[in-house]
């Protein structure tokens, strides 16, 4: 009797604890692409006659704008089912520009919110973004657009292309320097706002 157990249950245990293990690698990964904030790194309110800036959310291409993950390879897009954004890609990049403007413009006002109409200096900022994501030359690009209005007066329009190779591959190693290529798209529209009021 004690034979047939372990011919029969111990290898049907052991087919199971692999099942397991199995099943436990294949799910989904989710990024964050802001880490949370203290309430000590939240924006301190600024003097009333400080320049305002307010972010409207980014647009993204059709293919960013979607919970997966991309990679190009060529003149090909592969969308990884597996890798996913935790929330809308639209929502995170503009949070973490104005993240980002916060610090850079320190005695700025900046907002994802409506602004008072009348408030004088106040700016509009748009961005547009065709490439957020890595390639197979194990690199993460970005690229896109801005422009800042003051009322309906276009006052900047800029192209960029910011690259950065990979430290090493994944789509966690991805995140994290698609964050970085953010904060140095921030420092170029940050440098352009205050050569204008300069």
């Amino acid at each position: 009797m004690m034979n047939i157990f372990s011919r029969c249950i111990a290898p049907m245990g052991l087919i199971l604890a692999l099942a397991g293990c199995a099943s436990s690698s294949i799910g989904n990964s989710y990024y964050l692409l802001n880490a949370a904030q203290t309430a000590d790194e939240q924006q301190t309110p600024r003097i009333d006659n400080s320049n305002q800036l307010l972010i409207e959310p980014v647009v993204l291409a059709d293919f960013l704008n979607q919970k997966f993950l991309v990679m190009q390879k060529s003149n090909q897009l592969y969308v990884s089912e597996t890798h996913q954004w935790a929330e809308p890609l639209a929502g995170s990049i503009t949070q973490a520009i104005a993240e980002e403007l916060r610090t850079d413009l320190s005695d700025w006002r900046v907002s994802k919110s409506r602004l008072n109409p009348g408030d004088r200096s106040a700016y509009t900022l748009l961005v547009a973004i065709d490439q957020f994501h890595p390639n197979d030359k194990s690199q993460v690009s970005l690229k896109g657009s801005f422009q800042v209005r003051s009322g309906k007066d276009l006052v900047i329009e800029d192209h960029f292309f910011i690259s950065q190779a990979l430290k090493q591959d994944g789509f966690s190693q991805s995140v994290s320097q698609l964050r970085d290529l953010l904060s140095q798209l921030a420092t170029q529209i940050s440098s352009e706002l205050e050569a204008i009021e300069g």
